[in-house]
């Protein structure tokens, strides 16, 4: 459920004016993405199946962070070399 919450969350990320440099833009808009999917995952985790919502936070959400922290750092790499390359426009 919190998958059709994403690109409302990355469009407003994107829009917010104080997000002015490129790269900031860009990691900014990946958190904003990952929030409604953890958000989903721990009201399912709290109340569709009955965890305390501290025991839902830990296993929805810490044990992803590492591979989400990774997988933004990889974006951010492969998105910065494309548009030092002129293969991706900035966006603005």
């Amino acid at each position: 459920m919190g998958f059709l919450f994403v690109p409302l969350a990355i469009n407003f990320a994107g829009n917010f004016k104080p997000a002015t440099k490129h790269g900031f833009k860009l990691i900014f808009c990946c958190f904003a993405g990952l929030i409604p999917i953890y958000f989903g995952g721990v009201i399912w985790l709290h109340l569709g199946i009955g965890l305390s919502l501290k025991k839902a936070i830990l296993s929805g959400v810490v044990p992803f962070i590492p591979g989400a922290l990774i997988k933004i750092t990889v974006t951010y790499v492969i998105f910065t070399n494309l548009r030092e390359r002129n293969i991706v426009h900035s966006y603005k």
